[in-house]
């Protein structure tokens, strides 16, 4: 799914656009922001593992280093 947000860098706002990855395994969801020019700012992986009782989530930058990693058990 694409949707157009404004998105906030320190004091500019840019039109980008958000796209969420649904696979086809419904335990696993992945969202990408993107700015006006097409790249990347950020990517987001949620993700559920039932049978280990255990759900996160792990945010990223533009460049892929981990920002946050939040584990729930």
């Amino acid at each position: 799914m694409k949707m157009e947000k404004y998105i906030l860098q320190g004091n500019r706002t840019y039109k980008g656009k958000e796209i969420r990855i649904n696979s086809e395994d419904p335990l696993y969801k992945e969202s990408l922001v993107y700015n006006h020019m097409n790249g990347l700012i950020s990517r987001s992986v949620d993700y559920d593992e039932p049978h280990r009782k255990q759900s996160g989530s792990i945010q990223y930058d533009a460049k892929g280093k981990v920002l946050t990693k939040v584990l729930r058990y």
